[in-house]
């Protein structure tokens, strides 16, 4: 998930490339996971304006749609591992970085290395098996939506 997130955001990512370059739907768009030992959340979001609310929501819909069934290329989840790693790389410049990572790690996943596997494991991700990985966790079942409107005036 961490793949998908990296792979659906960012400026050249496809929710940023499709909804808000192509379709104007949005002003902001990504996605991201909070991730624990038993239960994980991935988060599809949108900012748009009210009277785009529902063609939004059905374009975030579609792109996971497209998603699963046009695939993802060899270079998109070789860009998504590459900035992956680089931002772990990031991340464990200070020392208080490097020890906040090796405490969540100890709490979460009884290791305190476990970014090391993490690491591994990307690396070892391939296009091909990417979809059968995580499809089974789209399920209309598992979706829900929130739409926060601010205030007007």
């Amino acid at each position: 998930f961490h793949l998908l997130s990296q792979i659906l955001s960012n400026q050249s990512g496809r929710l940023f490339v499709n909804l808000r370059d192509k379709k104007g739907l949005a002003y902001s768009v990504g996605s991201f996971i909070f991730e624990f030992p038993e239960a994980s959340f991935f988060n599809l979001y949108i900012g748009t304006s009210p009277e785009k609310v529902e063609t939004a929501k059905i374009g975030l819909i579609n792109e996971i749609k497209d998603l699963f069934f046009s695939g993802i290329t060899d270079d998109e989840i070789k860009k998504a591992k590459n900035q992956i790693i680089f931002n772990y790389s990031e991340l464990m410049q200070k020392s208080s970085d490097i020890s906040s990572t090796l405490v969540q790690n100890h709490i979460f996943f009884d290791n305190p290395f476990h970014f090391k596997n993490f690491i591994d494991e990307i690396k070892q991700i391939d296009a091909n098996n990417f979809i059968n990985q995580i499809k089974d966790y789209f399920k209309d079942e598992n979706a829900f939506f929130i739409v926060l409107n601010g205030k007007e005036g």
